[in-house]
Parts: structure tokens; sequence; C-alpha cells
């Protein structure tokens, strides 16, 4: 697919970016926020705006006029790779007031600005009481730090703290006092896409500054007696709406004949994408939109506005949709939204110049403007109710604008003689952040409620077990957990629900300190002290897996744990947890065909029971020889249940790769739940980019609704899939039971199981951007929207003869 960005395209991007006046701006100074009047940068030399602006964040008494109050997991993210920070060297200063004491045994984060894994600078207090800042590692060198004890800070005071790097070094100052300096660190390869402010810091937070200077012990570097000398430019604009769905992103670059209405419509299956450079096939005079589905589902189908005249406040208005014996579907439950085109990173940690144009985002349908020459997706979704008659139901998507004539598409929607039944042999998770922070509640709920319409019930929660030490012992608070259940439980999640346990803060607070990257956690073995805190958290759950028996708790506390790195001190973390068989563990690994992963898998496998595999690792394993029927075995050898993670982290992830790994990928496969990494992540307000590795956006209008991707539709269609399949097979092994002709839906089944490529049929990637994806992309490569809708139709009919054999109702 080709797609086309034009110089338009570019200057409008461009545009965001802020031009700010050079006077009276002090020497290297990068980025400055006061939070006097809003939580954006006064001055900046890129982005002013936060990547996710958020209007709840509260303004309080600052240091220096108002501060910006950051409690919980409350966060702000400064853009900055655009001008706001230089990796090679510079100093980052604030002051803060914490709102706890320095001996309080919590973690508490301040600053962050991570590349990669191993590859970060960051700003934290640590459990122990040391206050200090760090770089990694990053595979070259050794985790260097500076840091002091500020046990004896009380909450409420407010303290400047400062670091600074660059040469190989890291220094750290607090109230303009050099606490250290250190040789060998190594800062962020690359300006990282932002920096994180807060996210557990549970304070306030002013004067924030980034400078591309770094200080050197001899200079006097801070004054503390006022504020940062920067211009305060008042609240930025841009990043506070959300601008208008119709760009030079959106232009077709072909003739089309005029229409006496100003417009062409030609309908297309939801899943194909459309290239902005390819003139459409088909011009119908009297489009027609239609799909069939059974009770529960939603299916959407899709339908391309072509402007030959300048059209504006083009709207669309769903009717009522019709059915037999006066049943209908009401048109609620018929849902309009229009595709966004954006400027997407191809991959993770690259320039904004090689952003490239998607289809990315499903807005709200709300009036536009279409100019001629211009072109405006839109996807239907119906939502077929419960219970709802079978039989066909006919209604309308009028189309009304100014500068063409209104006119109304007919729908028609097959619902078919059955209820889609959820499987809970392939049932679908999601990476979740639960936020409990009363303030975001609305937003919250209405996300789960979004999480639950797209068929998913287990959820990597990041709820955490807590944890204490108070008069010399450990105590656990299971409270977060209580409250997080009750939550789910009113949304209808069940099944696993993996909860960070904490367990690595429970050693340090007992003073184990090779719980970190790059140790190995052996005090912790035969810790009588650990042992027992890890027993009475684990036996603490006991009430709330009573007050919620469809749940299962399981733990985890390492993630990606596979290299030596990580894997010792995952294992002796872990070694406490097998007091209890029954507790499983939780831990996302790889299949990557490299010498060292069959050795280390076996290390693992006394310490995991849910392996959750990475994606597109699994691809590779298939390439390099490796099948599902071997898969399979070794779970099953092993005695542990395959989870996976397919992350859409690619601009070349789309709607139709979301649907496969969700169908035909994983209902062959021997996984059982599909749970990829995350739901939702905002990078920027107005929307022109987003985080490739997310399902859905929070909408800038309300900071509540979510605004879906064409990839969380494809999931939705995905898991639909699957699920047909697996209805069918439950009827295959009734009628075996029964002795019920069967022939027929067993032939059908083995001919959607051959679609999953062998590993002779993925020697060769025809794509250099598919290297890594060599069995979903020559999926996408072999099946088009037709193809998607022809295997649920066969699947349907099969569902029906079947069910009528065995005299179901």
């Amino acid at each position: 697919m080709r797609l086309i960005a034009t110089a338009a395209a570019l200057a409008s991007f461009l545009s965001l970016v802020p031009l700010c006046a050079q006077n009276d701006v002090p020497e290297g100074l990068l980025y400055c926020a006061h939070f006097d009047e809003h939580s954006a940068a006064s001055w900046a030399a890129g982005r002013r705006a936060p990547m996710a602006f958020n209007p709840l964040l509260p303004l309080v008494e600052g240091k220096f006029g108002r501060a910006v109050q950051l409690s919980g997991r409350a966060s702000l993210s400064v853009v900055a790779d655009d001008g706001n920070f230089r990796n090679d060297q510079g100093t980052v200063e604030m002051w803060v007031r914490p709102d706890w004491d320095g001996d309080d045994g919590l973690v508490h984060s301040l600053f962050g600005a991570r590349v990669e894994q191993g590859n970060y600078l960051n700003i934290n207090k640590l459990a122990n009481g040391q206050l200090g800042a760090a770089t990694g590692g990053a595979g070259e060198g050794t985790y260097t730090r500076v840091e002091r004890d500020i046990s004896d800070w009380q909450a409420g005071q407010w303290h400047h703290l400062a670091t600074t790097w660059g040469d190989g070094k890291i220094a750290f100052f607090i109230d303009g006092e050099l606490v250290g300096e250190e040789d060998g660190a190594i800062p962020p390869r690359i300006n990282p896409a932002a920096l994180i402010i807060g996210n557990g810091w549970d304070g306030a937070i002013d004067e924030l500054a980034i400078w591309s200077i770094r200080r050197t012990r001899a200079q006097a570097p801070f004054d503390l007696s006022a504020p940062i000398a920067a211009p305060e430019l008042g609240a930025p604009e841009t990043g506070m709406t959300m601008p208008p769905p119709v760009t030079d992103l959106d232009r077709y670059a072909f003739e089309l004949p005029a229409a006496a209405r100003g417009y062409h419509l030609v309908p297309k299956h939801y899943v194909d994408e459309l290239d902005p450079a390819a003139r459409p096939e088909e011009l119908p005079e009297a489009p027609e939109l239609s799909t069939f589905a059974a009770a529960g589902e939603w299916q959407t189908v899709g339908l391309t506005v072509y402007a030959t005249s300048d059209l504006t406040d083009l709207t669309f208005a769903p009717s009522a949709l019709t059915g037999p014996g006066g049943a209908s579907i009401a048109a609620d439950q018929v849902q309009v939204r229009l595709n966004r085109r954006a400027m997407q990173k191809p991959r993770p940690r690259v320039g904004d110049e090689e952003r490239r144009p998607a289809a990315t985002l499903l807005d709200p349908a709300n009036p536009i403007d279409l100019p001629a020459g211009h072109f405006k997706e839109a996807a239907i979704t119906v939502h077929v109710p419960d219970g709802a008659a079978p039989g066909l139901y006919e209604g309308s998507v009028a189309i009304a604008c100014e500068g063409g004539e209104a006119t109304s598409v007919p729908l028609r929607v097959e619902v078919l003689p059955f209820t889609l039944e959820p499987s809970e042999r392939k049932a679908f998770g999601m990476y979740y952040q639960m936020d409990l922070d009363p303030l975001v509640r609305e937003r919250v709920r209405a996300e789960l409620q979004d999480l639950r319409d797209h068929h998913v019930t287990r959820l990597f929660s990041y709820l955490a077990l807590t944890h204490e030490l108070v008069d010399g012992e450990v105590v656990t608070s299971h409270d977060q957990l209580a409250e997080g259940l009750g939550l789910l439980d009113e949304f209808g999640f069940h099944g696993e629900i993996v909860v960070k346990d904490g367990f690595q803060q429970l050693a340090r607070l007992l003073g184990h300190e090779d719980v970190e990257q790059g140790t190995r956690g052996e005090s912790l073995i035969a810790d009588e002290a650990y042992e027992g805190a890890v027993e009475r958290a684990i036996r603490g759950l006991d009430p709330l897996r009573a007050a919620y028996p469809e749940f299962e708790i399981v733990l985890t506390h390492m993630d990606e744990v596979m290299g030596e790195s990580r894997r010792y001190v995952f294992i002796n973390v872990a070694r406490p947890i097998r007091q209890f068989p029954d507790q499983r563990i939780y831990i996302t690994m790889h299949t990557l065909p490299q010498d060292y992963v069959p050795g280390a898998t076996a290390q693992l496998d006394p310490w995991m029971d849910l392996r959750c595999y990475n994606g597109h690792a699994l691809d590779l394993y298939i390439q390099a020889g490796g099948s599902w029927e071997a898969l399979g075995e070794e779970l099953a050898a092993a005695g542990d249940e395959g989870w996976f993670y397919y992350n859409p982290h690619r601009v070349w992830f789309v709607a139709e790769w979301s649907r496969i790994i969700n169908s035909t990928y994983f209902w062959t496969s021997p996984l059982t739940v599909h749970c990829p990494y995350r739901y939702r992540t905002m990078r920027t307000y107005p929307l022109p980019f987003v985080h490739n590795m997310a399902y859905s956006v929070m909408s800038p209008m309300d900071f509540v609704t979510p605004i879906a991707t064409r990839n969380w539709e494809g999931f939705r269609l995905g898991a639909q899939d699957c699920w047909y399949a697996c209805m069918l097979e439950d009827l295959v092994a009734q009628a075996h039971e029964r002795d019920v002709a069967c022939t027929e839906a067993e032939a059908w089944l083995e001919e959607l199981r051959g679609l999953m490529p062998t590993s002779d049929e993925v020697q060769d990637v025809t794509s250099p951007d598919f290297t890594n994806y060599p069995v979903v992309s020559k999926l996408a490569n072999d099946l088009s929207g037709a193809d998607f809708e022809r295997m649920r139709r066969t699947t349907a009919e099969q569902i029906v003869a079947l069910r009528e054999a065995l005299g179901a109702r």
C-alpha cells in the first residue's frame, strides 16, 4: 500500500510546533514550567503542551506562585523529541514538596527519560530512604546512581532538586548542594519521545526547568532565591481541542467524474485498507450497505465519501433498523465514526522525519467540511442486541451537507438464528492501567465498559499489593486490589486478573539490595523474614478470593525475564510463592530462535505457570521450524498455560492484522488468551500522532470518552471470528457424543485450520518491513475483507445446520 504525504500535510504538522520569541530567555534553557496558570510550559524550545493534557491536575500553592500537584499515579508528560531535551548533556531542575516523610519505606518516582530497556535517566526516592539520580547500563556499562539518605525529610517541606549529565558523568544536587558525581553514566542514547514527571511522586512540583548545559562541580549552579527567569507566554491553544478531521492527508490523488449530488459513495469491507492514490474500481449510483451478525455481535461496514464539490457541515445520521414482526434495532445501536489519518512512526524511537500517514482513529461523526478532491471513510457499526429475533432488519444512514444533495444509503442487517457464545478456551485480555483516583472514576468506568464491549474479560490490571515496614515487620495492604476487583466485578470481568505482587519492594524493605536488574537476589534464599512476609501477603488474598470467586488472582513481579540480567533475581524473588501450589505466577517471555532460549525456558519453568509469549517472536519461532503442535506439547509437558501479546506497534500493523491475530492465528494455536499491550495511551493533544502500541485514546473534548483506533475495531471483529469457530467446534463435539453426522462441519474446520501457514510457507517475506512478522504478514497478503466475510458466512451456515441437526433452539 502506498500513501501520499503532501507538502500541505507536512506544513500542517510543522505548524503544531510553537515558534516562541527568544528574547529574554536564559542561555541554554530548553523548557520551563512555572505552573502559575496551567500545567503546560511557560516557555519551551519545542512543544509547550504536555503530551497528555489533564485538566484534573490541580494547581496548589507553590514555592513561587502556584505549583502542580501530582498525587498517586498522576504524572505530567513533557514532549522531549522536538527540542525540549538534549540526551547527550543537560540539566533538569525543579522544586518539590513531597507529601510523605523521607522514612516512609515507599518508592516515589519523580523524573524519567527512558529510551529502551536499561537505557534511561531517572530521579526517584527508594524504599530505603535514598533519593538520587541514576542511569542504566544499557548493556554496555553499569548501573550508575548518585544518592543521599533523606530519611529526615518531613512531609510538606520544599526542596530544590537537580541532576546533570554529559561526558560520561552524572551529578545530583539537593537544595543547591552537590550530593556527588559519578563516572560511567550512560544517558539516553537518543531523545526519548517523552519525559515523565511524577507517576508515583505524591507531592507538588514547581519551577520545572530543562537545560542544554551540564553544570559542573566548579559552578555555582542554581539560584534558589527566585523563579526561573523565563517569559510567561500564557496558556497554549495547541493541544486543548480536537482538530477538524479533514486534512490534506485525506486528499485523493486522481480525478473523478462530477457527481450530481456533489460526492460519490463507495461501500467497502472495513478491514481493507484504502490507498489515497488508488481510484475506486466502481462508483455505484445507488450504494447499499449490508452485513450479517448473530445476536450479541458487533459488525462494522465501511463507506467512503469522495467529494467532487466543496461540502460543508457533512453529517451522517443512522436510523433504527426494522425487522420481522415489528422487531427493531434501535438507532443508538448503530454507530457512525470517521477515519482520521495521522502521522505515525514506523517503529519506536525514530525521528519525526520518519513519520508516515496512516488511517488510525475512529472519530465521532460530528459535522465536518469536506473540500472537493478529498475523501472521508466512515465506519458504520451495528450492535445486534441479545435476544434479537432472527431475520432481515432494514434501515438507512442519512447523509446531508451544504454544497451537495442529501441522500440516504440503505443499511440491511441479517440477524442469524443463534446467539454468539463467548468461549473460555479462547479469551481476550488487555494491559490496562486501572486508575483508582476518584477524580477520574467516570473515565475509568467508560473505559471498562469499552473493554467489555470489545470482548475483553481478562486484564493485566496494574493493581498491586503494597508493603510498608511497621516496627520492623512488613505489613501488606490489599486495599487497592479489593477496590479494583469490586469495580471489575461490576462490569462482568472474570477469570485471571494479573496483579503486581510488589515482592521486590518487599525485599528492599527488609534490606535486600540485590533485587535490581543485573543482580541475582541470592540474599533472599532461606531468608525466613522474607519468606514469612510473602506468606502473609498471599494468605491475605484469601478473603478476596472468597468475595470474588469469579476471579483468579495471578501474581507477577517482573516482566521480560529471559535475559540473565533479570532471570536470576526473578527466580529468587519467586521462591517463597511456591509454598502455595495453587498460586500461579505470570511472566512474559519469548520464543526467539536463539541458542540460549531453550535453556533459559527450562530454568524458568519451575517458577512460572502462565507464560505470556511475545507475538512477533512466535512468528519467528514458526519461521525457524517451530509449530503450534510443538508449542502445545511443550506447554503440556510443563503443565503451564500459554497466553500471548501481539502488540500493535508499527504503522503497517493495521485493522486486518488485528483481526487475523485474534482469529485464525489465535484459534489455531494452543494459546488460551490474547493479552496485548495496551488499551489506552495519549501521545499529545490535538491528535496528530497516536502511540502505535494502543487501541484507544481519551477524547480531548471531555477526557472521558474513549476514541477507538481502527485496530481496536479489528480486534473485536477478530474475537468474534474466533468464537464462531469455537462454537462450531463445540457443536461438532456434541454431534460426536450423540452420533449425529457432522462430516461437512469437520471438513470446513479443517479448511480453516489449513489457513495457518507452515514454516516452509513463510521463508520468503515480501517486504523488509515485515521481516519480524512473517506469519501474520503472509495471512494478510492472502486474505481480503471479502475472504473474512466468506469464512464467517460459511461457519455460520455450518453452525445453523448442526444446531438444527442437534435439535437446538
